[in-house]
């Protein structure tokens, strides 16, 4: 699909969406948002991506056009070269009245490379605004303060899909605090997952590195 296709469809079935989730609010409650999954291709590799409406118009199309730019990238590596092979997908990890947390994942594979690439970001939305919530209006933390809090092991390490525990050890000495993140509720309470991408702390083949540590009260 030419990458102008490509895009205008993208906007065109945003915008229908939206519509109708303005009418559907007109005539029945609906809840705080609603994601519909919509599945794309390029090339014979399936993809996914997000649409998102909340109750409020503005703000729903803020956050679309947002989640557009990381497609967009996507779609510039694949239309880059011939021979790259590339595809998308999101998790929704955290929703409430106020904030929606989602993580995007794109992979890409070069001809005869030895292995793919994993790309990932976290993107936490305030649901009235649609502007990106950054890490710093819930947690301000220090390299060192969060190696501290991996030694003394209140931050967790999980690599891949973000379920397999590592240990301290595994991975480098914490160098900078990652702009990617993500919102995660369990019975104890509410975390938050910061992302590096493979490479950052440890060799690819442990993948992403999810630190996950609570958050801090009040």
């Amino acid at each position: 699909m030419p990458k102008v296709i490509f895009k205008l469809t993208l906007m065109l079935f945003t915008v229908v969406l939206l519509c109708m989730g303005t009418v559907y609010a007109g005539s029945k409650k609906i809840t705080p948002s609603d994601v519909t999954s919509v599945n794309f291709y390029l090339g014979n590799e399936k993809s996914e991506y997000p649409i998102v409406r909340t109750a409020d118009f503005d703000a729903s199309y803020k956050i679309n056009k947002d989640i557009e730019l990381y497609l967009a990238d996507m779609r510039a590596a694949f239309d880059s070269s011939d021979d790259v092979t590339s595809s998308f997908s999101y998790k929704l990890h955290y929703e409430d009245s106020q904030t929606l947390s989602l993580t995007f994942n794109e992979y890409r594979y070069h001809d005869h490379a030895a292995h793919g690439s994993y790309y990932i970001h976290g993107a936490v939305y305030d649901k009235t605004t649609g502007e990106q919530v950054p890490l710093e209006h819930y947690l301000v933390f220090t390299p060192q303060q969060l190696q501290e809090s991996i030694d003394n092991n209140t931050a967790k390490i999980y690599g891949g899909d973000g379920t397999t525990s590592l240990s301290a050890d595994e991975i480098s000495k914490i160098t900078y605090i990652p702009a990617d993140y993500y919102l995660l509720k369990r019975p104890d309470g509410m975390y938050i997952g910061l992302l590096y991408p493979p490479y950052e702390l440890a060799p690819w083949a442990a993948g992403i590195i999810h630190i996950v540590l609570p958050m801090p009260k009040g």
